[in-house]
């Protein structure tokens, strides 16, 4: 056998028992990746479903239990310690348990006059966790508002959303002013909004509004930049000045004709391009207050209208209308 035939030969095999090795070591390094569960103890509260999570991994954060006459202040692991679902890594099977404080001891309450059983809320105060979650109820009795500057200290206790129940109709002067880094979900309908009741919280996002609101107050969204439409209820009388200043990323408004605008009620609304209006053409013009000619409307004066109509017009124009659904849709 020729020298270079030989050479060859050895360094296949010298390749092949390389390769066999190297299989080997992979196999034997190898180990399987660990699971653990995850429990969670809702203490009292509506039950939460277990997590299964990898070594090392963190687990996502449960959809928050709910607790009649509790308010729920964030989850705690075996020693007692705060649990956080951003950092905290799970490495063993843990328990995590939900951590609760009385109703009363977060929030005080007053009688609504004139509603027998039903309460405002008129103070936050006491710090619990970053979601606050309004009762539907305390001390037996039905949660249906926010009082006046109820909430205008909850930046210093570092909350960052608040949720109103669908119980929450009444919204107070001043009730959540200046919450501008607080996202505020409102779960209900509106039917009554004071001087001022969101001014400046630019995390308010979404707002609806029921039958029976009459007037809405002086810069009551003032700054409400998150709000991008609003469909306004037939009760509705009177949008008082400035109600929806600087509310930037509004696009559309839905309103009738029983509706008075007042000045500068929607001044600074950039964005605003187009009203759906339930009425005619010459009655959209009267809703106006009559020295609005230079203050502050002219945005909304000169979007685009169109008008409702049940059944498709047979006239020219510019119609919409609401489908089954309860959407707005645009008559072709």
């Amino acid at each position: 056998m020729k020298r270079s035939a030989i050479i060859m030969v050895v360094l296949l095999i010298l390749t092949l028992a390389l390769m066999a090795s190297c299989a080997g070591k992979g196999q034997g390094d190898e180990s399987e990746a660990k699971y653990f569960k995850v429990t969670f103890n809702s203490n009292g509260g509506s039950a939460v479903d277990f997590a299964t999570v990898i070594e090392g991994g963190t687990v996502s954060e449960p959809a928050i239990p709910s607790r009649d006459g509790w308010v729920f202040c964030g989850w705690v692991d075996e020693k007692g310690n705060a649990w956080s679902f951003s950092t905290d890594n799970v490495s063993s099977d843990i328990t995590l348990t939900a951590k609760w404080l009385e109703s009363t001891a977060v929030f005080d309450y007053g009688l609504v006059e004139g509603m027998d059983g039903c309460v405002l809320i008129t103070k936050l105060k006491a710090e619990c966790y970053s979601t606050v979650i309004v009762p539907e109820t305390i001390s037996g009795l039905s949660v249906v508002g926010i009082g006046e500057q109820a909430f205008i200290e909850a930046g210093s206790y570092n909350v960052k959303k608040i949720i109103l129940p669908e119980a929450v109709t009444i919204v107070g002067k001043n009730a959540f002013k200046d919450c501008s880094e607080i996202k505020i979900d409102v779960k209900g309908k509106l039917t009554r909004v004071d001087e001022g009741a969101f001014f400046g919280c630019a995390g308010l996002e979404e707002v609806g509004f029921g039958e029976g609101l009459i007037q809405i107050g002086v810069q009551a969204f003032s700054g409400c930049t998150g709000i991008e439409s609003i469909a306004f209820p037939s009760s509705l009388e009177n949008i008082e000045e400035n109600a929806f200043e600087n509310c930037s990323s509004l696009v559309y408004v839905v309103l009738h004709e029983n509706t008075k605008i007042s000045n500068g009620a929607f001044i600074d609304c950039s964005s605003l391009v187009t009203v759906f209006y339930n009425g005619d053409a010459e009655s959209f013009g009267e809703i106006f207050a009559e020295e609005n000619d230079d203050h502050g409307n002219e945005k909304i004066k000169n979007a685009k209208l169109y008008l409702y109509s049940e059944e498709e017009p047979s006239a020219d124009g510019s119609y919409w209308y609401f489908d089954d659904k309860g959407r707005i849709k645009i008559w072709k």
